[in-house]
């Protein structure tokens, strides 16, 4: 599968664990996004017993219900069976699954069910390799984030990318939650270009610019964090957009490729605007009444709307020629008119 068939930068909303665990809230999500037209949703993928250990700490400690990480994890987790209808609930609505393995078991399970896209996180990306290995395995589509990644790291999964021959693409990431507008690093996405393998943006600044951008410039995938509403709960929210706001980047998206897939010939246009040519056109006009036998001088005209008449075009050959007739003022000339 390659997710650059689509027209345009192929878009992924994320979900993170927004839904709290719940699968009703996940299905939610999915209408939701299928109506608006993103490529993808994605989710993330624990397992606190491959995952996590008791000396792991929050990054938000908002949870009260949740005295370890893993607790947090086991709460907002699901079953395979679970897993195996988000999936097929993405089919019916014809929406890419995409989702984070955070461990070699959740990788495997989410094979087994189907997934379409998988994405390793920024921590992964510099100390998980066993897992970033099995994801090339897959032959899967792969993205990998590098919120954290140094400059070395960086160029050792290009060189990952650039020898598999399955699909796997790059994505700036800034691992802040929100991101700072400055701190999101669009002019890395540049560097990331010139490798000349597929590059993206994973955006958690919570605004639309860098997604507009992103878009704009014709990079290869989006992705965002996203949430039903700003007053929700979660350590995401900040970092998200809204429904409202991934909407219109969405609709910007759309526009663009209808503009892009339809360059202009202006003869074309020329030719289209022959009626709108003659309404917004001007004419060679007398500015005042004139008698038969006078001589037209360029102080005796005026170049007047509609373009109905003789165009300026014309004028070498109205000028110091005499008028047959009395015209009045404001008459548009015609050759006729003249001797």
């Amino acid at each position: 599968m390659n997710i650059l068939k689509n027209k345009g930068t192929f878009i992924i909303a994320e979900l993170a664990l927004s839904h709290e665990g719940s699968l009703g809230q996940v299905f939610a999500y999915i209408d939701a996004l299928s109506d608006i037209g993103v490529d993808a949703v994605k989710l993330q993928h624990h397992s606190s017993l491959f995952e996590s250990s008791v000396h792991e700490k929050f990054r938000v400690n908002i949870f009260p219900q949740d005295k370890t990480r893993s607790d947090y994890w086991e709460r907002t987790s699901f079953s395979l069976k679970e897993w195996k209808e988000i999936s097929k609930k993405c089919k019916e609505k014809n929406i890419s699954f995409a989702c984070t393995p955070f461990s070699i078991g959740s990788l495997r399970e989410l094979i087994d069910i189907g997934v379409d896209i998988l994405k390793i996180g920024s921590g992964e990306s510099f100390s998980s390799p066993d897992l970033i290995d099995e994801c090339f395995k897959s032959k899967l589509p792969l993205l990998i984030s590098t919120g954290m990644a140094s400059d070395i790291e960086i160029e050792e999964i290009k060189k990952r990318i650039k020898k598999t021959k399955s699909f796997a693409g790059i994505m700036q990431c800034t691992s802040m939650y929100p991101t700072p507008l400055e701190k999101v690093g669009l002019n890395v996405l540049e560097e990331y270009k010139k490798s000349k393998i597929p590059a993206g943006l994973s955006d958690h600044s919570g605004s639309t610019t860098p997604s507009l951008f992103c878009i704009a410039k014709g990079y290869d995938f989006l992705e965002v964090h996203v949430c039903f509403d700003k007053r929700m709960f979660g350590p995401d929210i900040k970092a998200s957009l809204t429904l409202e706001d991934l909407s219109r980047v969405v609709n910007f998206r759309n526009e663009l490729n209808l503009i892009n897939e339809n360059p202009v010939n202006k003869n074309e246009i020329y030719n289209e605007m022959k009626e709108m040519r003659n309404l917004f056109g001007r004419s060679i006009a007398l500015k005042v009444s004139q008698k038969k036998g006078h001589i037209i001088r360029k102080e005796d005209i005026l170049m007047k709307k509609p373009g109905s008449g003789l165009s300026y075009e014309f004028l070498d050959k109205v000028l110091n020629r005499k008028i047959v007739k009395d015209l009045p003022a404001d008459h548009f000339i015609s050759l006729e008119d003249l001797e």
